[in-house]
């Protein structure tokens, strides 16, 4: 079987949808803090999981969205909400879909606008730090993490 292809997305930050204007939005890499547990009859240490370190995602837009840069004066760490949609295609199947949204709230933490150059298209990046993350596929939870809920905290769904 071959590997799904992302064929469509779109971003919406707050509400406000950027249709043409998002490039790039890289999923948060997700690492486990971790404490050596090793006691007495045990054999050898295992590793417990604790925590995770900062979740931060990128978003990269062709242009400099206004909202966008208006929002990095917020401090509050659920300042922004952000919002991708995509829809994957699978060509062996017959061209079969599933969507998939990602949800994200944090707060800017950086804002790289690059350089302006005549006849070139702007980019603007925007480095988020996330305090809930969540992944939805085919209206199927994968994913909710909560930084401010105890570390493996059952969620009430």
């Amino acid at each position: 079987m071959l590997p799904n292809t992302l064929t469509n997305m779109d971003c919406y930050v707050d509400g406000v949808g950027y249709v043409g204007r998002i490039k790039e939005f890289t999923l948060p890499k997700l690492t486990k803090k971790t404490v050596e547990h090793f006691n007495g009859g045990m054999a050898a240490p295992v590793k417990v999981p604790v925590a995770y370190e900062t979740i931060q995602t990128d978003l990269t837009f062709a242009d400099t969205p206004d909202a966008l840069v208006s929002l990095v004066s917020k401090q509050a760490h659920n300042a922004v909400r952000v919002r991708l949609v995509g829809q994957f295609v699978n060509p062996s199947t017959e061209g079969s879909t599933a969507d998939i949204e990602v949800a994200i709230v944090g707060m800017i933490e950086e804002m790289d606008m690059g350089s302006f150059k005549r006849g070139e298209q702007p980019e603007t990046k925007f480095m988020i730090t996330a305090s809930h993350y969540a992944i939805e596929s085919a209206g199927t939870q994968l994913l909710e993490i909560d930084a401010l809920a105890p570390f493996n905290a059952p969620k009430n769904t």
